[in-house]
């Protein structure tokens, strides 16, 4: 993206966090596009992130880095512990698709990344061996992630429980756009 002072020469891992909803008619919208597309709506969403990168960029072909529970192999299901793996997807803008043409191109790029969740990111990044540099990451630079609301309402007799949220203002990426999918 544009920025108005050049990148540091260290990455300092500051940063800060814009919270909004999406509509629930907008979400119905874009939950019945991405089923006639024969896509997810992750994928739906990470295109249109793409579209939104490309404007104002003006760059065609980059690489957005997707979180993956890493959980395939039956022995690791009743498991404890994190266990999540970074995927990096490149999909190429170039040729000026159709919003549509977009969504079966990410279709196409996940699809095949997800074959391949297994192989930990630091391997890849051993393998391919880009040229490294102390002021950003490998191989991308903006995450998207994708997560259902799986929050139960605890409720214990004689207490009020209620969240408290934590300002984290630290950043791992020059750019994450996390959703967060809840019923609202």
């Amino acid at each position: 993206l544009p920025t108005d002072r050049p990148r540091p020469e260290t990455l300092s891992f500051s940063g800060d966090a814009y919270t909004f909803l999406i509509p629930r008619e907008l979400t119905e919208s874009l939950r019945a596009l991405s089923r006639q597309e024969s896509v997810t709506l992750q994928m739906t969403l990470a295109a249109a992130f793409r579209v939104l990168l490309f404007r104002y960029s003006h760059q065609m072909d980059f690489c957005l880095g997707i979180p993956v529970a890493n959980r395939l192999r039956p022995e690791l299901e009743g498991m404890i512990g994190f266990f999540v793996n970074t995927l990096v997807l490149r999909t190429d803008l170039s040729g000026n698709p159709r919003f549509t043409e977009l969504m079966a191109r990410e279709r196409q790029v996940s699809i095949a990344a997800q074959a391949h969740q297994d192989l930990p990111f630091e391997k890849l990044v051993e393998v391919l061996h880009p040229e490294r540099h102390v002021n950003y990451n490998p191989l991308f630079q903006v995450m998207f992630t994708m997560l259902a609301d799986t929050r139960e309402k605890l409720e214990v007799p004689g207490m009020r429980i209620s969240e408290i949220p934590i300002e984290n203002r630290s950043a791992k990426f020059d750019l994450t756009l996390q959703i967060l999918e809840r019923e609202e």
